[in-house]
This record gives C-alpha cells, sequence and structure tokens, in this order.
C-alpha cells in the first residue's frame, strides 16, 4: 500500500456520484467546527467533533484500495482477524461477569448501573462499545458463517461463535446493541431471499441458525449462575433487560428524535450550538455539560441539528441520500456481474442498514474511533466490490470459448480414419 493515494477520490465513481455533495458536506463540518471554537474558545470541542465526522472516509479510501489490490481474500482476512479480536474481548465481558477482578476489566469512570443491570465492558471500558463490537462480530459471523463454500466445520464454528458473541452483548446490559444483529439479519437475508437464486434455502438455513442461537440463549438463561459471585446479578436479569428492547423501540425513536428537535431550535437557532459540543469526550474539555442539553443530541437527528444546525443537517441529508444511492448502484453492478459477491455485498449493505437504524437513536457510540475506522472499512470493502466482480468475470472465459476448448480437446482425443486404416 506504499504510494497509494487515501484519497476518497480514486475511488471508482466517487467523484460522478457524490463528489460535490461530499465537498458540500465537509465544507459545513469545517465551517462549524470554526464555528465551535469562536463561540467557546476551546480547540479541543471541534478537535473531536472533527475526529468523529472525518474519521470514516481515510478508512473507506484504505479498505477500497485494499480489496482492490488483495482481492476478496483480503477482505476475507480483515474479517476473520476483527471477528478472533472481538471474540477474545468478549471473553473478558464474561470473565467480568464471573467476578474475575482486573484493573484491565471494567467501565471507565463512574460505576454504569441501569434499572439495576450493571453494564460490563471487559477490557473494550466502556459497556457501549463492548456492546457494538460483539453485535458487529456477530453479524461478521454471520456473513463468514454463509459464504460461499463454507465447510460444514465453518458452520458449526459460526453457530458457536454466534451464541458466543450474542450472549455477550447482552451481558454488556446495552440492549439496544442486539437490534444490530437482529436488522443485520433481516436485512441480509431478506435481500438474498429477493434478488438471489436458492433465496428460500436461504432463509431456512437462517431459520435453523436463529432457532439454535435462541435456544442457547434460553438454555443459558435458565441457568442459575447468580452463585458464581456476590457482585453481579444473575444472567436472568440481563435477558429481562433485553426482552422489552424491541416493545420500547417506538417510545425510544420518538423521546430520542422526534421530541427534542423544537428544545434544539430553541436554545441555540437555526445554526445550532456548533461542532462537537455533544461527541463523546468533549465533556471532559468543557462540552457534554448540561449547558449543550445534549440528552436532546443522543439521537444521531438530534445530534446532527445540534453541531451542524438545520442548513448543515440538510446538508448532511442530502449527502447522506447521494451516498446511498451510490452504494446501492454498486450492489446491483455487483449483482449482474457476480452472484456470490453479490451475497456478500447484501452482508455489508445490511451492516450499514443497521447502524444507520442505530445512529438515528443512539449516536453516542459513533464518536469511537474504531468504531468508524470498522464501519468506514465496510463501505470501502462494498464499494470495492464491482470492480472485483469485473476483474473476477474478465478472468473467465467466455461461451464461446469454452465451446472452442472443448471442440480442439474432442477433436485431439478422436481418432481419425485414413484411407480405411487409424
Amino acid at each position: 500500500m506504499r504510494g497509494v493515494s487515501l484519497s476518497p477520490r480514486k475511488i471508482h465513481g466517487w467523484q460522478r456520484n457524490v463528489g460535490i455533495s461530499f465537498v458540500l458536506f465537509v465544507f459545513i463540518v469545517l465551517f462549524q467546527a470554526l464555528f465551535s471554537y469562536l463561540r467557546y474558545d476551546n480547540i479541543m470541542l471541534p478537535a473531536i467533533g472533527l475526529l468523529s465526522y472525518l474519521t470514516p472516509f481515510p478508512a473507506i479510501a484504505f479498505a477500497y484500495q485494499l480489496a482492490v489490490r488483495g482481492g476478496m481474500k483480503s477482505i476475507d482476512h480483515f474479517l476473520i482477524t476483527y471477528v478472533a479480536m472481538m471474540t477474545i474481548a468478549a471473553a473478558t465481558i464474561y470473565l467480568e461477569f464471573a467476578g474475575v477482578a482486573s484493573p484491565f476489566f471494567g467501565q471507565v469512570g463512574k460505576l454504569f448501573v441501569l434499572n439495576d443491570v450493571l453494564a460490563i465492558s471487559g477490557v473494550l471500558r466502556s459497556a457501549e462499545v463492548a456492546g457494538w463490537h460483539a453485535a458487529t462480530a456477530a453479524s461478521a459471523v454471520i456473513l463468514l458463517g454463509t459464504a460461499r463454500n463454507a465447510s460444514n466445520l465453518r458452520k458449526v464454528l459460526s453457530i458457536l461463535l454466534l451464541l458466543f458473541l450474542v450472549v455477550a452483548s447482552v451481558l454488556t446490559g446495552r440492549r439496544k446493541m442486539l437490534f444490530l444483529v437482529v436488522i443485520f439479519a433481516c436485512g441480509y437475508f431478506g435481500l438474498n431471499a429477493t434478488f438471489q437464486k436458492g433465496g428460500i434455502r436461504q432463509i431456512l438455513s437462517t431459520v435453523v441458525l436463529a432457532t439454535a442461537v435462541l435456544i442457547g440463549i434460553l438454555f443459558i438463561a435458565g441457568v442459575d449462575i447468580s452463585s458464581l459471585t456476590s457482585s453481579q446479578l444473575a444472567y436472568h436479569v440481563y435477558v429481562e433487560r433485553t426482552e422489552n428492547v424491541f416493545s420500547e423501540s417506538l417510545d425510544r425513536f420518538t423521546t430520542m428524535v422526534i421530541d427534542p428537535m423544537s428544545d434544539i431550535y430553541e436554545h441555540f437557532g437555526v445554526f445550532g450550538a456548533g461542532l462537537g459540543v455533544s461527541s463523546q469526550g468533549t465533556q471532559y474539555f468543557g462540552g457534554g455539560t448540561d449547558k449543550f442539553f445534549i440528552w436532546g443530541a443522543e439521537g444521531g437527528i438530534g445530534k446532527l441539528v445540534l453541531e451542524l444546525g438545520i442548513p448543515g443537517a440538510i446538508i448532511a441529508a442530502m449527502f447522506g441520500i447521494v451516498f446511498c444511492r451510490y452504494i446501492w448502484r454498486s450492489v446491483q453492478h455487483t449483482r449482474t456481474m457476480s452472484s456470490h459477491m453479490a451475497r456478500f455485498s447484501y452482508g455489508l449493505l445490511a451492516v450499514l442498514v443497521a447502524n444507520a437504524a442505530e445512529f438515528s437513536v443512539s449516536a453516542a457510540v459513533y464518536a469511537d474511533p474504531f468504531i468508524l475506522l470498522v464501519l468506514g472499512s465496510m463501505v470501502g470493502f462494498l464499494l470495492a466490490m464491482p470492480v472485483l466482480a469485473v476483474r473476477e468475470r474478465s478472468c473467465q472465459p467466455s461461451e464461446q470459448q469454452r465451446r472452442s476448448y472443448l471442440t480442439q480437446k474432442q477433436l485431439a482425443v478422436t481418432p481419425f480414419r485414413i484411407g480405411g486404416s487409424l
């Protein structure tokens, strides 16, 4: 990768599809960063804000170039490495739940308890971040386990890893992260069932997989493990907290997305409060306090309106719409060229859809640089799929070439009679 430009403009179709809207988006982000600095005389607020808004784009360019140069193997290696790392991290969540004390475990800052449920994070040091990585790794396991030519051993390991990671996500106490896995599964297998041959068989295999995971969770939920430690709650308390995440989703959407809009406009006007004021981490540098009303920006839409203002939020929405069209065109082009790459594209797209839904109601975790790098990598891999599909197809012989090859092979082994003899 030495000497390779990491500018998004080097991505195939970027300038034609999102070039102008991307420039406008970067401009409004920089404008609000300057506005935030002049308003609060605090360089750390816009610095953290810039990090949260612009970090994904170098990751997109890097992942795109990595995939174009390394092919599908480089993407597989990336996802397998990520799953392996998050599996180790998830194991520390179990250890912390079991009462193992370590200076490397636990929530950074004060003890975090929600409805009598202690937030657990392991070595990731944040329950929100730990829950996100466990859920995203579980989604990656589903994608890898249903890939073309996946062996039976790989499928069995995928089921076990999926169960392990989903339970770890529940143990963090951040129930909304379960939404990521559910929305991913619905999107991934729904797209496969709609556009791929053998989609019904894919859905049946999914039902079996989901049933196995559900039975495993229910089995663990019925086991009394409260005797493992006196400082932690029994597992069924975490399961009970997770059970009502779906029933409360509509109320949460109303509370976190719709209701805060009028309050944000009333307190900060058309241009908002400035970049970085509600980003995670700014509370240590003068942001994240009551004066910024960050409770109204917990949802992603509220965060955009608060930090970018109404004009900036409109520009961000326009960029998002144009970018979504660009991604969908990439998926459609891949579908016409390669069926197995299209299946992989559906998985990457489902990851992005799940995170868009999660961002709309809870944006705090999306200020974490590592999470932004992972998501940017997913986008970069997805945008590289059409290039890989065209390359794969160009390497395959055409139908006429295959017929010519078979004819020549047949002539080479068929005896010819000349003058009545061989």
